[in-house]
């Protein structure tokens, strides 16, 4: 052809499978290469070269080769967000076509389906007519399952999938879209694929789950929709293994289409799962957790956990011992054995009797409570402790013979009823839970299936113990309730109560206000508001008895005081037991014997049909025993090892509580366990003791009621009380006084202060009238030492002024004053301890008189200060005048050829005595205010004198120096000028003019006269040879002092040097 007719050649190529092609002519073959020239001819050289309107399309399941890279345009299709529609469309496409008229019958479908299920809702209606009759999930599964597949042809593997159903009539006789259990079982090459050996196993356990579907299913139509199920949930599987998703029960009524009847097509498909779920080991769905789903799992087929389940349970129901014994032991499980929950009993132990309250009459009486297997007789026994009030008894099997065995009233016995069937279930499933859960251990068992049995079982082992726990309560509801006296108790609206407080408290009250109903007659417990504990019994003695006012104390006082008798409406924190009943009681049993033993009074209170715990009639017997006087005092006898104590935590003075001890006691729990005897007091009363008390205390008057004694009493107490400091301290102020004094302090006031001491400790009025009796018998006697302890007391009072006055008088200085000197020994002669006691006038007199003496002294010391003052001034002036001599001393000592120096014990003495003087002049010392001191006149006057004479015989040293220098030197002007500067009469002027210029220039000067003076004390030993010399030893003193002064000279002799000799 002609280049011309080439270019009017148009064409469309289409190259199809051409991976299959290309499999077989490889590309870089020679057939291959010439494929690949043709191709080139095609998109390359026709188009362009000669302008040709070609067009080429190749269809291939794999990417574009590298050598044709750039010729091509790509064009993928199910690839990217619409893969999965491009595939429904594709595979629909190929394998159907709607007959004429169809499509709007097709549509009916759509709509019948789009208000059911949520699949439909996401398609219009041309979506729906390109994928019709095929379910949307059928093509999604289809298709990810053909993706998966490596070894297979995958997109003519779906369209032959779905070819194989399009042929089927029986698949086409169907009213509904086809789902994917319809597909799986039409389509003859969907199951060869499954029987491939990637899926053989699973494929197995699909065929095993859907072969025990007539087992579980009788109904026709409920197995085929489980088979629905069964077969959605295994494709889900085949696709995604063992990351498949489960699919919700209204996910699976959509898959299955399974539509609404009776009950909605989710509700149905979830009543099929709860039952394959226990029966079909392949179906992993949880009934407790719906909403997790449920998926396919290829477990192999075998008795499943609810068969295993319900064999244990069929051989432990022919044991009915061991559900027995179960079934009571799990009344006392604790928390770690029932997962967190409580069970009925389990702060009991079996046949031990647990501690518990319960309030009756406003009063919390303690009892105990005992859970048993079976009745007892001695649980039937008598209570005879006072602490106990009830025993209730839960007996767990039904014997028949307790009321014949019960002795006391106080007494409550539930038996329970034999077990319910429902409950005997309950235990054999938690049994047979619990075994399995053995068998499937993970050291027994191991694998997926074992750990799956193993879950079940623990959920059914969950699920039966808290059916078991939540009614342990049942068989007592159900049973009986015992009383000695027959008592009808209501055991199931008792048992009923949410707490076990509330269901003992139901138990007991009806019984408790039967056997203690004396209480009521006692007291006024409907005045009581709030229940009577233990604590409240501290807080009435507190309260009523030792004026404690602390909130819980008076909302004590305030709620059950009056209600208890021991006030009234008007004035319920004030103790008056006017109305008292048992008070009443207790005058009664004292009036026929005035001393009771207490425990057997108590056991009475305490029991029938009183019912007055121990602590709260200790708390009654002690306001008894303060309130008490008439017509006699009365006491609490303790038994001799008691440890009773005071408010303080010290032990009782006697062995005794008194209507004044009681005041000062401290309350302890079980304080009535001491207690002996309660006596009727014979001895002093307030006013036999009154003329005695008067004596020490003045406001102490004659008393005739019961109130008016107690405040004498008390008043007489307190005054006692605080007499005891002030008699302690007299003691120590009389004794510090005579020591003072240089005297002894009397041995009987010594024991005077002592007998008082001891007195004033009485915290009774007996205690305090026995004592009394050991100072003085009667009146007039005790008078008499009262008269003496007070003017011990008074002189006391003023013993430390006394002491202050004696001291200050001994410390006076009257100097040489000799009116001074005698009036100071005179005073000091007063100052006698035995003239002051009882002689206040006296030593009033004495310290006026010491204080005008020490006034008197003072006006003389200040005259004498002043003159002294002017003194020490002129001695200080005088001293600085010396110090111009001592410093000039000190420069002429720089001047070695003068010799050693000399005046350093001068300056020493003159800076110790100048410190003295400004010492007084300051004021930090005192020592010139005194009379007796004398200024320091003569040792100034001695220094100054030793100062100038070393001074001028250190000059006259210099100058005899000098002018041995002008007459060997022969130096004029220069040295004569020195001469005259170091003029004796005026030394002041010599210091002066000592400068240091001065000083260097002599010693320039009497270093060339190369002298050298040499300190000898070669005198000292003449004068040690002549200690005494007389007119004939004459000539051999001078013989020997001439011998002794050449001998110096010899000795200090030095070449060049002339030698100068100084004697001391």
């Amino acid at each position: 052809m002609q280049r011309e007719e080439i270019s009017l050649f148009s064409a469309v190529f289409v190259i199809d499978e051409y991976e299959s092609w290309l499999s077989q002519r490889p590309i870089t073959s020679k057939e291959g290469m010439f494929d690949s020239n043709v191709l080139q001819a095609l998109t390359e050289i026709l188009p362009k070269q000669y302008n040709c309107e070609i067009f080429t399309v190749i269809a291939s399941q794999t990417d574009i080769p590298a050598q044709l890279q750039g010729r091509f345009k790509s064009l993928p299709l199910l690839a990217g967000s619409g893969a999965e529609r491009d595939y429904h469309v594709i595979c629909a496409h190929r394998i159907r076509r709607y007959k004429d008229g169809m499509e709007p019958e097709a549509k009916l479908y759509y709509h019948d389906f789009y208000d059911e299920f949520a699949c439909y809702k996401a398609e219009t209606e041309e979506s729906f007519l390109e994928t019709f009759p095929f379910h949307p999930l059928a093509y999604e599964t289809i298709r990810r399952f053909t993706s998966s597949v490596q070894d297979m042809p995958g997109v003519r593997l779906g369209l032959n999938i779905f070819y194989d159903v399009m042929k089927s009539e029986d698949a086409l006789n169907f009213d509904t879209p086809l789902i994917l259990s319809t597909i799986h079982k039409y389509s003859q090459n969907f199951q060869n694929a499954l029987t491939g050996p990637r899926f053989g196993d699973s494929r197995r356990r699909y065929l095993d789950a859907v072969g025990l579907l007539p087992k579980v299913f009788a109904d026709e139509d409920d197995r085929a929709v489980a088979e629905a199920i069964i077969t959605s949930l295994y494709l889900q599987f085949v696709i995604s293994g063992d990351q498949t998703i489960p699919m919700t029960a209204s996910e699976l009524a959509d898959a299955t289409l399974t539509l609404t009847g009776p009950i909605t097509g989710e509700e149905r498909i979830f009543v099929l799962l709860r039952e394959m779920a226990e029966k079909i080991p392949q179906l992993d769905f949880d009934i407790s957790n719906p909403e997790k789903g449920a998926r396919f799992f290829p477990r192999q087929t075998g008795p499943t956990a609810q068969q295993l389940l319900d064999d244990r349970k069929a051989d432990i129901l022919a044991h009915q011992v061991e559900i027995s014994s179960r079934w009571e032991k799990l009344f006392f499980a604790s928390p770690a054995e029932t997962r967190g929950q409580k069970a009925l009993f389990s702060s009991y132990t079996v046949d031990k009797a647990t501690k518990d309250g319960v309030v009756v009459n406003q009063v919390t009486y303690d009892g105990e409570i005992v859970v048993t297997h079976s009745w007892r007789r001695e649980l039937g026994n008598p209570i005879e402790d006072p602490y106990t009030h009830f025993r209730l008894v839960f007996v767990m099997n039904p014997s028949g013979s307790v009321s014949n065995d019960l002795q006391d009233p106080r007494v409550v016995v539930v038996e329970a009823a034999a077990l319910s069937d429902n409950l005997k279930e309950l235990c054999c499933t938690y049994l047979a839970a619990e075994r399995l859960k053995d068998d499937y251990a993970p050291q027994q068992q191991k694998g997926p299936e074992a750990s799956e049995i193993r879950s079940f079982a623990e959920i059914k082992f969950d699920e039966a113990l808290s059916g078991i726990l939540q009614r342990q309560l049942e068989p007592f509801q159900k049973g009986k309730a015992y009383t000695q006296k027959g008592i009808n108790l209501d055991v199931l609206s008792a048992l009923s109560k949410p707490t076990p407080d509330q269901r003992h408290a139901a138990l007991l009250r009806p019984t408790l206000e039967d056997a203690y109903h004396q209480f009521s007659t006692i007291f006024e417990d409907h005045k009581i508001q709030k229940p009577i504990v233990l604590a409240d019994s501290k807080n009435l003695i507190m309260g009523l008895i030792q004026g404690n006012s602390t909130r819980a104390v008076l909302s004590t006082l305030n709620q059950k005081a009056v209600g208890l008798g021991l006030s009234t409406p008007e004035t319920p924190q004030k103790m008056n037991p006017k109305h008292s009943k048992l008070f009443k009681v207790l005058d009664d049993r004292l009036a026929k014997s005035p001393a009771i033993t207490i425990w057997p009074l108590l056991r009475e209170m305490a029991g029938r049909p009183n019912g007055i715990p121990p602590h709260l009639f200790a708390a009654q017997l002690f306001c008894y025993v303060r309130y008490r006087s008439l017509p006699s005092p009365v006491e609490i006898q303790l038994h001799p090892h008691h440890t009773v104590t005071n408010q303080s935590g010290q032990p009782l003075s006697i062995n005794r509580i008194t209507r004044s001890s009681v005041v000062d006691l401290r309350w302890q729990s079980g304080i009535e366990k001491y207690f002996d005897t309660l006596v009727a007091v014979q001895g002093p009363d307030w006013n036999s003791i009154q003329p005695y008390a008067k004596v020490l205390y003045s406001e102490a008057k004659i008393a005739s009621t019961p109130q008016e004694i107690d405040r004498q009493i008390d008043a007489f107490l307190v005054y006692m009380g605080n007499q005891l400091q002030a008699v302690n301290d007299s003691k120590t102020n009389i004794n510090t006084l005579a020591s003072s004094l240089g005297e002894a302090h009397s041995a009987d006031d010594k024991q005077l202060l002592d007998e008082f001491i001891d007195l004033f400790e009485s915290k009774e009025l007996e205690v305090f009238d026995t004592k009394r009796k050991g100072i003085a018998t009667d009146q007039s006697a005790f008078k008499a030492v009262v008269d003496r302890l007070n003017a011990l007391l008074s002189l006391s009072t003023t013993s430390a002024q006394i002491i202050q006055m004696y001291n200050a008088l001994k410390d006076a200085d009257p100097g040489t004053d000799g009116e001074l000197s005698t009036q100071k020994e005179l005073l000091i002669v007063r100052y006698s301890l035995s003239s002051m006691i009882g002689n206040s006038i006296t030593v009033s007199a004495l310290l006026n008189d010491t204080e005008k003496f020490l006034l008197k002294l003072k006006n003389v010391q200040d005259i004498h200060t002043t003159r002294v003052k002017e003194i020490l001034q002129k001695l200080k002036d005088s001293l600085n005048n010396a110090h111009a001599l001592l410093d000039g001393l000190g420069k002429l000592n720089k001047v070695d050829a003068l010799g050693p120096t000399q005046g350093h014990e001068l300056a020493d003495q003159f800076e110790s005595l100048l410190n003295s003087i400004e010492t007084e002049l300051t004021g930090e010392s005192k020592r010139h205010e005194r009379l007796s001191y004398s200024p320091p006149e003569q040792d100034v006057k001695d220094l100054h004198q030793r100062i100038q004479r070393t001074f001028e015989n250190r000059v006259n040293l210099l100058r005899s120096q000098l002018e041995k220098a002008v007459q060997a030197k022969g130096k004029g002007d220069n040295l004569k000028t020195l001469l005259e500067l170091l003029q004796l009469n005026k030394l002041n002027e010599v210091s002066k003019n000592l400068t240091p210029t001065i000083i260097e220039t002599i010693k320039k000067i009497l270093k060339e006269a190369q002298t050298k003076i040499i300190r000898s004390r070669a005198i000292d030993r003449l004068l040690g040879q002549f200690p005494a010399l007389s007119k004939d030893d004459m000539d051999e003193f001078i013989k020997e002092l001439r011998k002794t002064i050449e001998n110096e000279f010899k000795k200090h002799i030095e070449e060049g040097k002339s030698i100068l000799l100084t004697f001391k």
